[in-house]
């Protein structure tokens, strides 16, 4: 299934949010895993622009990969969307991390990165399920 512009900007907004709150509560819960904010930005900024970011990698990146399967005539199913979007996020959130001065998200390890990302893959996976998938294509 390609997705069309109205559902992708659906996507991107559902994740923004969705994102945004589970970052607020991984900071809530883990305080010294997950800082947020700096000298300029309050913590809900910096999870708020942080989270942008991710998102917009992650909505980037599926009309990439649904181009990708169509041409290769590759069926993607729920597990291997599950599988991409885990490598996907933990590597947008490692990102992140790595510019936490400008961003406002910073994080400890990569094991966050890979426990945040993970966390943050089945939010997503929930928000295209809910969200994404009652907006009709055009």
């Amino acid at each position: 299934m390609v997705m069309n512009f109205i559902q992708l900007s659906a996507a991107l907004v559902s994740f923004i949010l969705g994102s945004t709150l589970l970052v607020l509560l991984a900071n809530l819960f883990f305080p010294k895993m997950i800082v947020l904010g700096h000298h300029l930005l309050s913590p809900v900024a910096g999870a708020f622009y942080a989270m942008t970011v991710v998102s917009f990698i992650a909505v980037g990146v599926m009309p990439v990969v649904e181009y990708l399967a169509n041409q290769k005539n590759i069926n993607l199913t729920s597990t291997h969307w599950l599988l991409l979007y885990w490598v996907v996020n933990t590597g947008s959130v490692w990102l992140v991390g790595r510019f936490a001065g400008i961003v406002g998200m910073g994080i400890t390890s990569w094991v966050v990165a890979v426990v945040l990302g993970l966390a943050l893959d089945l939010v997503q996976g929930a928000l295209m399920n809910h969200v994404v998938s009652k907006v009709k294509i055009g």
